[in-house]
């Protein structure tokens, strides 16, 4: 039997969706993004920022944001089922930031409904 070598982006990515199995009991996401989707960004940072001269501090940082913080490519509820299917179609600033220095959103996590509390 031959067994086919895993990139970097696919190891990071079966950590990443192993870990968030183990730990579901804890309640910390609200949304992940998924496997093949966290793969598929981690090459598209590293396509991206292969030749460019600006700072990349964060190149390849999976990053979690609150709930609250919009971004396209995953539902933000603000943990309300009132907004279970609310899509941005925009970004937060700070989001965009991020992605702009290389770092990977990867999901949002929980907080109070609406982050009052």
């Amino acid at each position: 039997m031959q067994r086919h070598a895993l990139s970097f982006a696919q190891q990071t990515a079966q950590v990443f969706v192993q870990a968030q199995q183990k730990y579901r009991h804890l309640n910390a996401f609200i949304s992940l993004m998924q496997e093949k989707d966290l793969v598929a960004a981690f090459e598209t940072s590293r396509i991206e920022n292969h030749d460019s001269l600006k700072s990349n501090d964060l190149q390849g940082s999976l990053i979690a944001v609150k709930d609250n913080i919009v971004t396209v490519n995953l539902p933000t509820t603000c943990a309300s089922r009132g907004l279970e299917t609310f899509r941005s179609p925009y970004e937060a600033t700070v989001v965009s930031l991020l992605r702009g220095k290389g770092a990977i959103i990867v999901g949002k996590t929980n907080l109070d409904e609406f982050g009052m509390g």
